[in-house]
């Protein structure tokens, strides 16, 4: 397979309905290897978020998910009874930020992306003032 400059394809392989296996390929730039190897994990899940412009929460929260997961904490599918508690993937602050930065990016394509389209100027003004 060839990729243009900025893809990432993800291969899944099901057998019986579930992931067995999986297949990365990527032509982004590898720059969070440099910045993050060695340093403490809590100072890289902190600065994740800032090497992404686009979905740069969702980049955190993936960080502190792994983060967690290597530091052997209970996951949502292993602890559902707990839903909400502090160390749960789940929990409403996670949630929220997440759900604010889907609103984000939905309102950027909205405002900017589709008026173009449309043959329209954008509305870089009314991204703004929602921002």
């Amino acid at each position: 397979m060839t990729l243009a400059a900025g893809e990432l394809a993800i291969d899944l392989t099901l057998r019986d309905g579930v992931v067995d296996a999986v297949q990365l390929a990527s032509t982004r730039p590898q720059v969070a290897d440099a910045l993050l190897r060695g340093r403490p994990a809590d100072e890289a899940v902190a600065l994740l978020p800032r090497l992404f412009s686009i979905c740069g929460r969702a980049h955190g929260l993936a960080a502190e998910l792994a983060v967690e997961a290597a530091r052997g904490a209970p996951s949502a599918a292993a602890a559902p009874a707990q839903s909400g508690s502090p160390d749960r993937p789940d929990r409403p602050d996670r949630l929220a930020r997440l759900e604010a930065e889907l609103a984000h990016e939905l309102l950027w394509r909205t405002l900017l992306d589709w008026p173009r389209l449309l043959g329209e100027p954008a509305d870089a003004d009314a991204l703004a003032r929602v921002r």
